[in-house]
């Protein structure tokens, strides 16, 4: 109930106050609500899609090798999928799934025929804001 009024209390004051932003830019110029509204109607809380190629994972690197299809579609939780109020807070997987997925590898230098391959990936089910993890230094990264 206090973090609600919280919030309330910064929506008035944002409402209230104009902010004039002097910019170089010639582009479009957002306002600061509608900035401030687009960020938090993206919560966290639904894992987003995201294309991930093969040769990027080092876990599934294979030296010569050509996966086809070379990318997938997985869901992932992370700073750029959902809003978190706090700012020491950002959007983690709190729910995961395996899928095994197939791909058809071919060797560069190799005539032989290429062969089929089945790795598993953790695909994020359900996202939510927790605090970040501090680092060694002490920093939040």
């Amino acid at each position: 109930m206090a973090a609600e009024k919280h919030c309330w209390f910064i929506v008035f004051i944002l409402h209230s106050t104009w902010f004039v932003i002097e910019s170089e830019s010639t582009g479009k110029q957002v306002p600061f609500l509608t900035n401030l509204k687009a960020s938090v109607s993206c919560t966290c809380g639904n894992p987003q899609p995201r294309l991930v190629h093969i040769d990027e994972l080092e876990e599934h690197r294979i030296p010569n090798a050509i996966f086809v299809p070379q990318a997938l579609l997985i869901h992932r939780c992370d700073r750029s999928v959902g809003y978190c109020h706090a700012p020491v807070h950002e959007c983690i997987s709190v729910e995961r799934d395996e899928e095994d997925v197939t791909f058809h590898v071919k060797n560069l230098f190799s005539a032989s025929k290429p062969q089929w391959s089945t790795i598993t990936l953790r695909n994020h089910t359900r996202c939510k804001c927790a605090r970040r993890l501090v680092s060694s230094t002490g920093a939040i990264p």
